[in-house]
């Protein structure tokens, strides 16, 4: 395996709750013994990020989506919710990597259209919002956490997506409802975000 390249944003409260989890993935990967190179906070733009993938086997994008690209880091000056990152129309630009997405829709269209330029690849993300709960952030961590270290040691995709994420994600919803974790703060939504993170999220192609 070569290098992971990690890219974080943080501007806003998601992402800065986001960005602690792509820091501590970025810690177990390295105990792990990975190569991992890492764009976080204001160092986060297109430039950058194309230098940086040319070596990259896997990219990890911690931060906001919408159905056709990921969010770069905001600025004062920043116009909408903020500039593109990587969208439909430059996608080839990470088509030689395996993407693990944290973020809101991607998988809609961006990876859809990173499945017709890299058959072979794995694009895995979420085809709608992407559920949390801030009381709650250490648990959804947890899950992102451990599917992203096996998707990244090579576990086949469809198990990670299957295993690793849907029924973790439907275990941790339970445990809100009506398990060991109902009695946390914000239970009933984040059993709901959990539910939802279940259903939503997809592998490519």
């Amino acid at each position: 395996m070569g290098t992971i390249l990690v890219v974080s944003t943080s501007y806003d409260r998601a992402t800065r709750v986001s960005h602690r989890w792509a820091n501590n993935f970025v810690g177990k990967l390295n105990k792990l013994g990975f190569n991992t190179a890492k764009l976080f906070g204001s160092k986060v733009d297109v430039v950058s990020l194309r230098t940086q993938i040319r070596s990259a086997d896997v990219l990890v994008f911690f931060g906001h989506g919408e159905p056709d690209r990921f969010i770069g880091q905001r600025g004062w000056l920043s116009i909408g919710a903020g500039p593109t990152l990587i969208d439909v129309t430059t996608v080839t630009v990470i088509g030689h990597v395996k993407v693990y997405a944290v973020c809101c829709q991607a998988s809609l269209l961006l990876g859809r259209a990173y499945s017709a330029i890299a058959p072979q690849g794995a694009f895995l993300g979420y085809a709608a919002p992407f559920g949390a709960s801030y009381p709650n952030a250490k648990y959804f961590e947890e899950t992102v956490t451990a599917g992203g270290l096996d998707f990244i040691s090579g576990t086949k995709s469809p198990q990670v997506v299957q295993v690793d994420l849907r029924e973790a994600w439907k275990d941790l919803s339970d445990q809100f409802f009506n398990g060991a974790l109902s009695h946390r703060p914000d239970a009933f939504p984040a059993g709901f975000a959990a539910a939802a993170n279940s259903t939503f999220v997809t592998i490519s192609p």
